[in-house]
């Protein structure tokens, strides 16, 4: 019918509330998207949709495949819209108490959608403590366990299959929680922003309360991040390795890096004692105290003032560990490493 051409200026609106207020699910200007797409959504519809369909037996699975896109009939997208729309909403809350607000920080934009979908089906019984605990034990396990860089289509509908049970009724852990595993030594490969763990450990050293080196009257918080111009940096620098300091460990890893503001950047050259000295002075603060907003950042301060790498990168590697076992709720796992591994 012609109410159909309706439907993207619909989602317009939508995207454009949803934006406004969450800048993580992307833009919309002139006609041009990024982040959150109509696609999107339209999923996070039918994943609703065929769940009901299900509970009332008039369908057999929960679907978002191409066809249930284009079967969805108007009055279901009328009724179940708003509903997805606050859903998302209360998914760019989430993503907040997780310390990620910008696009270019999120782990995968495609693990939001079964996410939407259960809040949708399961409206405030999400909210309740054990009800939080389990999804962000789920959504750290798929970002940490890189569940969702394959194809995503069976995993949201067991997602949506899987979650809601076990928020609702306490049955099983899903899959996507019991299969997903992180091996300590992924933190030697993970380089750059194109694996979603590396973001996931950058957004959980800002939650579990890294403190700026330059702004250091409190931790890091969401809203500061852009003021602050906040982003990864190394902690021994590069031009530090030029020396050939490394003792054979990754120089560029997720271990060497950090959350940071541009302007503490700016002091970290040449070797970390040297510009440690010039942030105490500049802070104003006891070198104990500097220390503490070391720690903040899960590093050994005397490793670091020792400029002693590879004491540095075996305390930070374990430290990174149980940050990462502690989102997951399970140990990470240990390959057999050659003989005289530091790691």
């Amino acid at each position: 019918t012609g109410d159909y051409y309706q439907l993207p200026q619909v989602w317009r609106e939508i995207k454009q509330v949803l934006a406004g207020k969450y800048p993580v699910f992307g833009r919309l200007d002139n006609g041009l998207e990024s982040g959150l797409s109509s696609i999107d959504f339209l999923q996070a519809i039918a994943l609703v949709r065929t769940w009901e369909r299900k509970q009332q037996r008039l369908g057999a699975t929960v679907s978002c495949k191409r066809r249930d896109l284009l079967d969805l009939p108007l009055a279901d997208f009328v009724r179940l819209a708003p509903k997805l729309a606050e859903a998302f909403a209360w998914v760019g809350d989430f993503l907040e108490r997780q310390c990620i607000v910008r696009p270019a920080d999120l782990p995968y934009k495609t693990q939001l959608v079964p996410l939407a979908a259960v809040r949708a089906i399961l409206d405030t019984g999400t909210d309740g403590l054990g009800a939080e605990e389990k999804i962000d034990q789920w959504y750290w396990c798929g970002v940490l366990g890189e569940m969702y860089g394959g194809s995503t289509e069976t995993r949201f509908t067991k997602d949506v299959e899987q979650l809601v049970p076990w928020i609702a009724q306490d049955e099983k852990a899903p899959e996507t929680v019991t299969e997903a595993f992180f091996f300590a030594d992924r933190l030697d490969t993970l380089t750059t922003r194109n694996s979603a763990a590396y973001k996931g450990i950058y957004a959980l050293l800002i939650k579990q309360g890294a403190v700026d080196w330059h702004y250091t009257s409190a931790p890091l918080t969401p809203g500061r991040l852009d003021e602050y111009s906040v982003d990864v940096r190394q902690i021994f620098p590069k031009t530090w390795f030029r020396r050939g300091n490394s003792n054979g460990l990754p120089t560029s890893s997720i271990v060497n890096k950090t959350p940071l503001s541009y302007r503490a950047s700016m002091d970290m050259t040449g070797a970390p004692s040297s510009y440690l000295s010039t942030m105490i002075a500049a802070s104003d603060m006891r070198p104990e105290w500097f220390d503490d907003l070391l720690t903040t950042h899960l590093i050994d301060p005397d490793a670091l003032r020792e400029n002693d790498y590879e004491r540095f990168y075996r305390d930070r590697s374990k430290q990174l560990q149980d940050l990462v076992h502690s989102a997951m709720g399970k140990r990470t796992m240990l390959r057999d490493l050659p003989e005289g591994d530091v790691r």
